[in-house]
């Protein structure tokens, strides 16, 4: 599998410091195990704001909480999967990027 990628552009810049990946449904071949978050405010020079490697979800449909240090609002955001559990396909149900309350 090559590298795919996925972009968020929000109407206004904003920092997340939290970012989620749930996998899907079937195979668990076909999840993503190593990837990289980036932020950007024009969409062309991106900054890394979190790399993983090795990750592997346990369930099917598991949501994962990716909790990051970032104060930066960014206007784009891009999730950059390098590679999957194994195999040329990669799927997962759902990303989001988030902004949570620090208590």
């Amino acid at each position: 599998m090559g590298s795919v990628w996925l972009r968020f552009e929000l109407n206004e810049a904003a920092a997340a410091n939290a970012y989620t990946i749930t996998s899907a449904n079937d195979f668990s071949e076909r999840d993503p195990i190593d990837w990289s978050l980036k932020g950007s405010n024009d969409g062309t020079n991106w900054t890394i704001l979190d790399s993983r490697a090795g990750e592997l979800f346990d369930q099917r449909f598991q949501l994962r909480v990716f909790r990051i240090s970032n104060k930066v609002a960014y206007k784009f955001y891009q999730l950059d999967i390098t590679r999957v559990r194994s195999g040329g396909t990669m799927q997962m149900a759902d990303w989001s990027v988030n902004r949570e309350e620090v208590k």
